[in-house]
């Protein structure tokens, strides 16, 4: 989900302020820590989620708080840069 609220934050899908909000509203409900895994293989697994259909990759966005859509053009190099915070989030918690 934080993942997913970044590739949001950087399409200006969502606000500053309302990323925030809702990254503070995740972490509060103390999410499991991130898997020592390689971005490579969490790409892979992307492309097997259940909301995929014929090979699109689907992913939940957040267009604003309350407002959830399903976009079929989310880049890898977006779900990197998601995972890459979630790595810095992890890495400021220890």
């Amino acid at each position: 989900m934080i993942a997913a609220l970044d590739i949001s934050r950087q399409r200006k899908m969502v606000t500053e302020d309302e990323a925030r909000r809702i990254e503070t509203l995740i972490r509060y409900f103390q999410p499991p820590p991130f898997p020592q895994v390689s971005s490579k293989r969490l790409i892979q697994a992307a492309s097997g989620d259940k909301k995929n259909r014929a090979g699109v990759r689907r992913f939940v966005l957040l267009q604003g708080l309350g407002n959830a859509v399903v976009v079929e053009d989310v880049t890898d190099a977006e779900v990197l840069a998601g995972i890459a915070y979630i790595r810095r989030l992890s890495e400021s918690r220890e």
